[in-house]
Formats: structure tokens, sequence, C-alpha cells
């Protein structure tokens, strides 16, 4: 089902889509590892999670219990499937 807020408070829902970086670091001219370094975004690994805003609300979601639909729009698996007697 789609929802556009926390299914038990009505606060606000965060998304947070995990990602991989690197930081490649130089070895100097003396074979020491520089403090200096690139970072290189390696891409998602496929994973999210979610959550509500409010922190008195317990409400979240892990990987395979929420969508998001084509458009964009958050689908709820997890909390609309069962009762809602909190």
């Amino acid at each position: 089902m789609k929802i556009n807020c926390c299914p038990k408070c009505g606060s606000t829902i965060e998304v947070s889509i995990l990602c991989q970086y690197s930081r490649n670091h130089f070895i100097g001219k003396r074979g020491k590892m520089l403090n200096k370094y690139k970072r290189r975004d390696e891409g998602s690994i496929d994973a999210a999670l979610a959550f509500c805003t409010n922190e008195a609300c317990d409400v979240q979601w892990e990987d395979r219990d929420f969508a998001l639909d084509e458009n964009g729009y958050f689908v709820d698996l997890k909390y609309t499937e069962r009762s809602r007697g909190w």
C-alpha cells in the first residue's frame, strides 16, 4: 500500500539508500601511506532502510519491507499487512 507518512504516528518517513565509497590513499616516495587520498564513489550496494523521523516511534523498515515504485512512491509491505492495533 502506498503511504506518505508513518502508519503509527503520522510523522515523516525518511529513506536511506546505502552507498559504497572508497578512500584511495597514495604511497609517498619513502614508501609510507600518505594522509592524502581521493574519494571514489563505488555506487549503490542495493540496500535501503526507512524509518519514522519521530524518535519516540519505533516504526522502521528494512530493505525487503518496502519498495519505491516506478514513480518514486513509498510502498509499505510491512505494516499495512498486519493489524493496525498497535
